[in-house]
């Protein structure tokens, strides 16, 4: 940051090497005053607090219990008699060292129906970090950091005074990831959360179990079998099943909304498994809890909506989620309760008994667990609310006396519309006379009339409430197996997969369930595969590729792939005896999901022998190549180099996967390789860089010579040349070196020189550092980046360059560059870092603020700084590069939707000071160093059981395989530092206010509307402009190599600023053109509807036709993605553009805008 004018400066503060701050005097009152700033939060006032709330229209809010009869809520319950169990915590984040493990369970109850609790009983008082409760079996369950325990009163003064550990061994790497959220099933089972930091590996009746990252567990309670549901999501708090017992979850650390999860279901973050599902609401602030609205309190409309909270935003929201082919659609609808006040913290959501909604509110203006200290005096640990929305004009729900009801009047409350009836109705059915029950519901069965409003569900909740008591009842389950309602169907093959160790009848279970693989419905198909996978046996693998067709949607054909991952070891040994290895496609689809060194032989045959379209060749290759041999890789080879079938593009792509696997594994092809030779000398284009790149990476001596020469032919393209500049390096020797220094000499053009120095680097370290300095002080305006990259990447590369650099000088641009190259790499490198500083003459590194320091930079950001000007900064930054707004740009970072809703200013202030001082979990890089001496650093996108993945500073994946790891670290954040340096100081300013108000005004809100916020731009280049003009501007609809299209993206409104969208102007043109392209995705063919805004000088094609723009357009979509762009007379078009996608009733499908980057 550029020094602003230092008159009247009364402080001189804290200098960052690339940053000066200063502040004016007359702003802020340095003193007692600016710690203020730093620490005053407003005091604890429920009237003023009820004031800030701003309730949907026809509802009100009333506070139903606060401190001191509470403090700190985590997680709550209702028991059968209405009353509240509630689990709070002081201690969190931290214990302090001496301090005594004190947190609580407390009870509280509305004794006389006025909708606020009269009486409070700690229960318990001796819990460390409870995150979890549920009542059930005569007490109470508690997730207790590594524990689940069961409390019980034994004497009746609701007290406990019997402690019983139900399961131990959960993993305690971090305390809010810990296990948490208890809730009980449907169907009578007990689920809860683990999160990403955490690794369980806990002992049961029934074998080890083992949970590696977040997932959520299944537990019987009274025969103690433990299961993994589902895996993945970063910090998942919130998990609930639908009227049909479908599953849903939110995630605190995430950004898609809701999330459709189903038995064996992945997502980010879990562990073995390479393909992951994503949310339904992609770009959504990340969400704790999740309610179901049910029961006749709430509107018919609100019924079967989802509620979370967007505990940062300081929101409760809910989601309208619909059945979309096997699985689900979810828009966001208006808020049901923000608040302006900074210490509302949403973080569960439940009905009540009386069927109002029930909101807890941790009440703390730090939510933060690593990125703010432990010991904040922010935080507070004494405080806590529990919220009442209730409809206006609405009755209540008179609670039935679950505790005191006969069994006949417990299973008429099956039929109930209140879920909570429903589900305590069934627990206490479990503690009643098992034979009573059963002749009850076998009563109430024969009553039902197939005509009666709800018949369906109602014969559902009976064959749950025999889940519950743990009876089989095959005749209602096959009754229900073949209702007319798909829900239900779907529905009993879940049952039928929990039941499947009770029947033990494996041949008759594959038979059922092959015959659901062709229900009519997806979804019934979908939960059928998943059964499946719980068969041991080829015939079940054989079924479950019943289901594959083109068309599948995403949920489905996940479902698929993971039933093969899971029944590999019953299947692929036996796969040619297999119906489905008739048929190539289907062939191909097992043995890649698979993924595994077993496959190959499968797939090489598969590969050589079957007819595949070029995709499918190449998709078989590279499964094929992740695994094989080198006999088998050169089987491949052999015939790559003989095939006269292929073109010369499709041959490039198939040579060059055998090639990067060949490299990324350290294996050689073994054969004979000669007529590499052929393709290096007579082929064209990337067939021919490819067949270089293949000869330097198997070390083919006799292709030296033609390799040499081509590296030095100063006519041949720069691309061939660097290929062999990097092939003759890879081939070795003291001729290699001595050709290599001599591009990287002062005659050679500069990018020459550059690849020859990249090059050289494997080689020796030290020539490629000498050759460096002298490219790095004469660079000029070519990207030295790179350079530092490789540097960074080689084995004694930054020891060369360190010992380089001492006594020289740098340009200071071209110094800086290095810095952050390197502090973007994860590692530190010290040495290099001042190396680089003194060459550059750049300051010494930064030092911590003052608190003194700190509150002042606070009160200038809140007085001076302005969100509207930091929003330009951020772009000028290109900080879209590596962080996500709303679901749009980078994945390398945070996304920064309602970071101003949880993160204090300070905080942000230090994020740019020091990006490595707090990393938000899930982003932190790792280090890793190859047997063969390589480095890489990056974030973690997936591991699995042979390769660990990767994603870099530049958001390159890399695969590498965890037999050629030597070391592995944690590293710190790629963020680097001094990406501010351009900014002046009020500029900082502004950029911090910016990222203060992201998610926590209005303003600068992601709001619930569907906007298309991903585009990319057509660039200005003259190669555009000369080839729109010779052929008009609607041609930019058709690819072409002229055509230049990059990245941009909305702000946080959903608006498309026209200010950074190029207008290509051309000398014959009477006006500019601006080109736009979004992409539109749903997976089932179907109408959708879209509004543009505004209308003037827009023009819009869908799939290459011509749409006539009004006011509500209808396309026409197929399934998948469909690319949509749109011409902009600027002539006319003046205002900035957004793209909404808008309920309409002749919509017939659910479509959504493809975020990210």
């Amino acid at each position: 940051m550029r020094n602003a004018d230092p008159m009247n400066f009364t402080s001189s503060l804290f200098l960052r090497p690339l940053i000066a701050f200063t502040l004016v005097a007359a702003a802020v009152s340095f003193s007692a005053t600016a710690q203020d700033t730093l620490l005053t939060i407003p005091k604890p006032d429920v009237t003023k607090e009820l004031e800030g709330f701003t309730v949907a229209d026809g509802f009100e809010v009333n506070l139903f219990a606060s401190d001191p009869m509470i403090a700190n809520p985590i997680n709550m319950d209702w028991d059968d008699q209405g009353r509240l169990w509630i689990v709070g915590s002081a201690v969190y984040p931290h214990i302090a060292p001496g301090q005594a493990a004190s947190d609580t369970i407390t009870v509280i109850q509305d004794t006389n129906g006025d909708g606020v609790a009269d009486t409070s009983s700690v229960f318990a008082d001796n819990l460390f970090i409870p995150t979890g409760v549920a009542y059930g079996d005569g007490g109470v369950y508690v997730a207790n950091s590594t524990e689940i325990l069961h409390l019980t009163d034994t004497d009746g003064d609701l007290r406990a005074d019997k402690t019983r550990v139900v399961l131990s061994g959960f993993g305690t790497e971090d305390t809010h990831h810990i296990v948490h959220s208890l809730r009980w099933g449907y169907e009578g089972l007990l689920y809860f959360n683990q999160s990403i930091y955490i690794h369980t590996h806990i002992e049961t009746p029934h074998g080890p179990r083992h949970l590696n990252a977040g997932g959520v567990w299944q537990y019987r309670t009274d025969t103690m079998e433990l299961e993994v549901f589902t895996r993945g999501l970063v910090n998942s708090w919130g998990h609930h099943f639908d009227l049909w017992g479908q599953s849903f979850q939110t995630d605190g650390a995430g950004g898609q909304g809701i999330n459709y999860v189903f038995p064996g279901a992945a997502f980010t973050s879990a562990k073995d498994r390479p393909r992951v599902l994503r949310g339904l609401n992609p770009g959504s602030p990340k969400h704790s809890g999740l309610e179901i609205i049910s029961g006749r309190h709430f509107p018919e409309e609100w019924r079967g909506t989802m509620v979370t909270n967007d505990f940062r935003g300081h929101r409760v929201v809910r989601f309208k989620v619909e059945e979309d082919n096997s699985g689900y659609s979810s828009v966001e609808q208006p808020e049901i309760l923000t608040s302006n006040h900074v210490a509302f913290r949403p973080v569960d959501v439940k009905m009540g008994p009386d069927g109002a909604l029930y909101i807890a509110d941790w009440y703390n203006p730090i939510i933060q667990h690593g990125e703010v200290d432990f010991r904040d005096p922010r935080r507070d640990r004494e405080h806590g609310r529990i919220w009442r929305v209730t409809k206006k004009d609405s009755p209540l729900i008179k609670h039935p006396p679950i505790a005191k009801a006969s069994i006949n009047d417990l299973v008429g409350l099956l039929d109930e519309p209140e879920q909570w009836n429903r589900i305590h109705a069934k627990r206490e059915l479990r503690t009643r006379d098992r034979a009573d029950v059963v002749t009850a519901l076998e009563k109430t069965l024969r009553n039902l009339k197939p005509n009666d409003t709800g018949y369906e569900n109602a014969r559902l909740e009976i064959l749950w409430t025999y889940q519950t008591l743990d009876i089989v009842n095959e005749k209602l389950l096959n009754t229900l197996l073949n209702s007319s309602d798909h829900r239900v169907r779907a529905a009993a093959v879940r049952v039928l997969s929990q039941w499947k160790s009770r029947i033990n009848d494996e041949p008759a279970y594959i038979n059922v369930l092959a015959k659901k693989t062709k229900d009519d419905h997806p979804r019934v198909r979908l939960e059928a595969v998943r059964a499946l996978a719980r068969v041991q046996l080829p015939e079940a693998a054989d079924a479950a590729m019943q289901v594959m067709q083109p068309g599948m949607d995403r949920f489905i054909e996940y479902a698929l792939w993971a039933t093969m991952r899971d029944l590999k070891d019953s299947w692929l040994s036996d796969v040619d005896d297999l119906k489905f290895a008739a048929d190539n496609e289907k062939m191909l689809y097992a043995l890649k999901a698979v993924d595994s060194r077993e496959a190959v032989p499968a797939l090489l045959n598969t590969y050589l022998n079957a007819k595949l379209s070029p995709k499918q060749e190449r998709e078989a290759l590279k499964a094929i190549t992740t695994h094989a041999n080198a006999q088998e890789l050169g089987t491949v080879v052999e015939y790559l180099l003989s095939s006269n079938n292929q073109n010369e593009i499709d041959r490039a792509k198939q040579i060059n996967i055998v090639v990067a696997a060949s490299k990324r594994r350290n294996v050689k092809p073994r054969g004979d390789l000669s007529d590499i030779n052929t393709l290096i000398q007579k082929a064209s284009g990337s067939l021919r860089i490819t067949a270089i790149d293949a000869a330097g990476q198997w070390k083919l001596e006799d292709q030296r010579s033609t390799l040499e020469d081509l590296a030095t032919h100063g006519k041949s393209s720069l691309e061939l040349r660097k290929s062999a500049m990097n092939a003759v390096a890879a081939l070795g020797g003291e001729s290699a070196t001595e050709l290599l220094v001599g591009l990287t000499a002062p005659k050679e053009d500069m990018e020459v020189r550059i690849a020859a120095a990249s090059a050289l680097l494997s080689l020796s370290p030290e020539k490629a550092a000498t050759q460096t300095l002298a490219i790095l002080s004469n660079i000029g305006n070519q990207d030295s980046a790179p350079l530092y990259r490789n540097f960074l990447r080689a084995e004694g590369g930054v020891a060369a360059l360190t010992a380089v650099l001492k006594g020289k000088s740098l340009p200071q641009e071209v110094a800086k560059v290095g810095v952050r190259a390197i502090t973007s790499s994860g590692r530190e490198h010290p040495d290099l870092v001042m190396a680089l500083s003194r060459a550059g003459n750049l300051d010494d590194g930064p030092e911590e603020l003052t608190p003194k320091q700190m509150a002042e930079m606070v009160s200038a950001v809140q007085t001076r700084g302005d969100a509207k000007r930091g929003r330009e900064q951020f772009r000028k930054l290109d900080c879209f590069q590596c962080h996500a707004i709303a679901g749009s740009g980078g994945k390398l970072g945070p996304d920064l939707t309602s970071i101003g809703g949880s993160a204090q200013i300070d905080y942000l202030i230090d994020s740019n000071y020091f990006p490595n001082k707090a990393i938000k979990e899930g982003y932190n890089s790792l280090l890793i160093e190859t047997k063969n001496g390589d480095f890489y650093s990056g974030i973690k996108i997936a591991e699995t059981n042979t390769e660990l993945i990767l994603r870099d500073a530049t958001e390159d994946e890399f695969r590498i395989p965890l037999d050629t790891i030597d070391t592995q670290e944690d590293g710190g954040s790629l963020m680097p530092t001094g990406l501010a340096d351009s900014l002046l100081e009020n500029e900082f300013l502004d950029l911090v206010r910016y990222l203060s108000e992201l998610g926590r005004t209005p303003e600068f809100s992601a709001g619930t509307k569907r906007f298309a916020r991903t585009w990319r731009v057509l660039s200005d280049t003259d190669a555009a402009k000369d080839y729109l003009y010779e052929t008009q501007p609607e041609k930019a609809i058709q690819s072409h190599e002229s055509l230049e299209w990059v990245q941009a993206y909305s702000n946080i409104n959903g608006t498309m600023p026209l200010k950074h969208v190029p207008s290509l102007r051309h000398r014959y043109w009477r006006k500019g053109h601006s080109f736009l392209k979004f992409t539109l995705e749903t997976s089932t063919t179907g109408k959708a509807a879209i509004t543009v805004t505004p209308l003037d000088g827009a023009r819009l094609w869908v799939a290459g036709e011509q749409v006539e723009l009004s006011e509500v357009n209808i396309l026409d979509l197929q399934s998948g993605q469909t690319e949509c762009i749109l011409i902009l007379d600027r002539s006319q078009a003046r205002k900035d553009i957004n793209v909404e996608l808008v309920d309409d009733a002749r919509s017939t499908i659910n479509a959504a805008f493809l975020s990210g980057r």
